[in-house]
């Protein structure tokens, strides 16, 4: 979830590393208001609260992508993607990956295949934890304990790209450790 995200972000960025992180967005329009938006001022908000500064860009179409990529990664930064396919997509993830990687980017992926294609680093949830988080949500709703208030998986995977890390000179613990970092995080919550 963006509460995880965020920390692993904090670890990416420590030391001497920019305290920047960039994000892209598609707009979409609100059926009910009839107003345009993006999740862009969620995220911009989150990362004030936690200390770091944050550059976005609205992708309006495919050839709008690049030159929103290179805007928000004029500076150095943490390029973190969203699982909006309409603007990371299989079509598009090579292309980003290798902008952000010429421009000494790292990126933060939502996926384990975000890290095998050239992310520095993944957190996502597996099918799996997420059926398990379901099935555990069921069983309490029908024990009569009601709905919890929303919010991220307390289920997640992290996976480490040591080799795209090593050659933008970041020094990433392993992805247990990282694992573990997390979870303990959240627990002191």
């Amino acid at each position: 979830g963006r509460g995880h995200r965020r920390a692993t972000t904090q670890r990416l960025m420590s030391g001497e590393r920019s305290r920047q992180i960039a994000t892209l967005a598609e707009q979409f329009r609100d059926y009910l208001t009839h107003q345009t938006d993006t999740d862009m001022p969620k995220i911009e908000a989150v990362a004030t609260d936690h200390g770091l500064g944050a550059r976005s860009a609205v992708v309006l179409d495919t050839p709008s992508l690049y030159p929103a990529l290179r805007s928000v990664l004029e500076q150095p930064a943490v390029l973190v993607t969203t699982p909006d396919s309409r603007v990371f997509n299989s079509h598009t993830v090579h292309h980003v990956l290798h902008t952000a990687f010429h421009l000494g980017a790292p990126v933060l992926g939502y996926s384990a295949a975000y890290v095998r294609a050239g992310a520095v680093l993944g957190l996502y949830t597996t099918p799996a934890q997420a059926g398990m988080e379901a099935a555990a949500l069921v069983q309490r709703v029908l024990s009569g304990g009601g709905l919890p208030p929303p919010g991220h998986h307390a289920l997640f995977e992290v996976v480490v790209n040591p080799t795209v890390a090593r050659s933008l000179g970041i020094q990433l613990p392993h992805a247990d450790t990282l694992t573990r970092a997390l979870h303990a995080q959240e627990e002191r919550r």
